[in-house]
């Protein structure tokens, strides 16, 4: 029996579908001697995404037989290995992002902007370490006892006050920081506003 696949041109551009030995979902030749551009040249799909038929002429990489996000083929069938790291942001299944860094469609990697296909910033609640973070708030703006505002360690002397955070050695959090750890400058070691220039340390 003559197979479309194997031997296409035995089937291919009668303009029928039925003929005995020929295997086709469609024909590449209409009725009326047109070409019909629906049709792959193997005769074997109709090109289209979801048939599942995986039709290389039309770069087709999977069709599973169906157009549904999240399952081993992407909604276009252009990924194979449909998911979080298939470089496709799938919204249907609550994608914001994809890196398409992903080993298979099933381990993403995470890049400056999107972890686990969802948006990355600072005070998101997720430590990105690919944006240099090395830590996070939880909430855009606010400094928090472990972590400043710019998703960095809190430490007396960095520049930065959080009033959140209490230095080492003491039990007050910070109510000045210039940048150094010099005292008698306005601001003690510990980063407490000092009486004067004069002030001890501490």
């Amino acid at each position: 029996m003559l197979n479309a696949r194997d031997n296409p041109a035995e089937c291919a551009g009668d303009a029928t579908t039925l003929r005995p030995g020929c295997r086709e979902a469609c024909d590449t030749m209409n009725f009326d001697g047109t070409r019909n551009p629906l049709c792959s040249p193997n005769c074997l799909s109709e090109r289209v995404c979801g048939d599942g038929i995986r039709d290389t002429s039309i770069g087709e990489v999977c069709d599973d037989g169906n157009t549904m996000s999240g399952d081993v083929c992407s909604t276009d069938c252009l990924l194979l290995g449909a998911g979080c790291g298939n470089g496709v942001t799938d919204g249907d299944v609550g994608e914001e992002c994809d890196t398409g860094l992903g080993v298979g469609g099933n381990d993403p990697i995470d890049s400056a902007t999107c972890i686990d296909c969802k948006v990355s910033y600072c005070g998101d609640g997720r430590t990105n370490p690919v944006a240099g973070e090395v830590c996070d708030p939880g909430t855009p703006g606010v400094d928090v006892s472990d972590c400043d505002v710019d998703c960095t360690l809190p430490q007396c002397g960095d520049g930065r006050v959080n009033h959140a955070y209490a230095p080492p050695g003491g039990s007050t959090t910070e109510a000045c920081d210039d940048g150094n750890s010099t005292a008698g400058d306005g601001c003690s070691v510990r980063c407490q506003i000092e009486s004067s220039a004069k002030a001890a340390p501490g």
